[in-house]
């Protein structure tokens, strides 16, 4: 048996208002039971059709993500990721903000629009943009933006963890520096930060789902690394 308690799921429109795909949606589908599922273009019937397969899930990156009840949980904003990184303030003028919170297995091209266009709207303003990004789709996400935001003279880096960044142990803080010194040293285009390795935006895959070393380049070196000397 299957059973889904209040489950909601949201999404962020073009104007930055939050649009509610589910609502409070309970479900229980016995063994062995077929399930119909109807209604409207844009009412959630294939997010819905997913949750019941287990694929789409109320979580976003890895990175922003706390341990609840049912695993990790998206709970912590772009603001609540720097205040674990204080330290970065004290280097950088940094404004934060939400763009997207879903399931990184979950993103489709309107989302990759979602963040083209907001890279383009607010890059002119800033010496580069630093995405947090969870790490299954980071890659595509890389390659795709690498193309649809070509002759970029300025940095736009990707960067993720593999345990959160609340954890003792977590990645995040040191692919967040990371990615930041890509930023501060001018490495235009777009990149992916991780493991204190710099890859090029399509080059990037992902070849370890539980080791911090999760990214490699295909076929070309790296942008940069970061050694014990700087």
């Amino acid at each position: 048996m299957l059973e889904i308690k209040h489950l909601s799921y949201q999404v962020e429109g073009e104007s930055g208002e939050e649009l509610g795909i589910l609502n409070d949606v309970s479900l229980t589908v016995a063994d062995h039971q077929f399930v119909v599922i109807t209604g409207p273009n844009g009412g959630g019937k294939t997010t819905l059709a997913k949750a019941i397969m287990g694929l789409v899930r109320p979580t976003g990156g890895t990175i922003a993500s706390r341990r609840g009840d049912q695993g990790l949980e998206p709970q912590i904003s772009a603001r609540g990721l720097l205040e674990y990184m204080s330290d970065l303030r004290a280097h950088y003028h940094i404004d934060a903000r939400d763009i997207l919170n879903l399931d990184s297995s979950n993103i489709q091209a309107e989302e990759w629009q979602t963040i083209a266009r907001a890279v383009m709207e607010n890059l002119d303003a800033y010496d580069g943009i630093v995405i947090t990004h969870g790490t299954d789709t980071m890659a595509y996400t890389a390659s795709v933006l690498s193309y649809m935001l070509q002759n970029l003279t300025k940095p736009v880096v990707l960067t993720g963890s593999q345990m959160p960044i609340d954890n003792l142990l977590t990645d995040a803080r040191n692919n967040l520096y990371t990615a930041f010194s890509a930023v501060d040293c001018r490495i235009p285009g777009v990149s992916i930060a991780f493991d204190h390795k710099l890859i090029r935006g399509c080059r990037a895959v992902k070849v370890r789902t539980m080791g911090f070393e999760a990214f490699e380049s295909v076929n070309a070196p790296y942008l940069g690394e970061v050694f014990a000397n700087g």
